[in-house]
């Protein structure tokens, strides 16, 4: 028993190595992931004595089943997924830079404003809370 739970937390973590050697992920690849998982649970219940070195040598290394999968697309493909995901990366990233900056400039006039009318920060947290009641 136990080493059946030993072997279930090995083959866990060669699925978690596979799935992080994947470049991306679509429902061909999901779904072949999938069918290979289905594969490796119907080999490790047909022998009891099953091994995580006996999976591996059997199937392959997860870096290796990785490429496998990846292979059946083209390069066109490819390329254009690591585009749109470069992208993607890039909007984020300026996204949450224009956030920061206008947090900035929103802190910066408020402080400001405060200066001008000679309100003390906790003066005007007590004004708005005297407005909520």
């Amino acid at each position: 028993m136990d080493n059946k739970k030993q072997l279930r937390k090995q083959l866990s973590y060669y699925y978690k190595s596979i799935n992080r050697s994947l470049i991306f992920k679509n429902r061909t690849i999901k779904k072949m992931f999938m069918e290979f998982r289905e594969s490796v649970e119907a080999y490790v219940e047909n022998d009891q004595t099953t091994t995580i070195e006996s999976v591996i040598n059997h199937f392959g290394e997860p870096k290796a089943i990785a490429e496998e999968f990846i292979s059946l697309f083209d390069d066109s493909y490819i390329k254009k997924y690591r585009f749109v995901k470069s992208i993607s990366i890039i909007i984020a990233v300026v996204l949450i830079a224009i956030l920061i900056f206008i947090g900035s400039i929103a802190t910066i006039i408020w402080t400001n404003n405060n200066k001008v009318t000679g309100t003390t920060i906790e003066e005007s947290i007590g004004y708005y809370e005297e407005d909520m009641e």
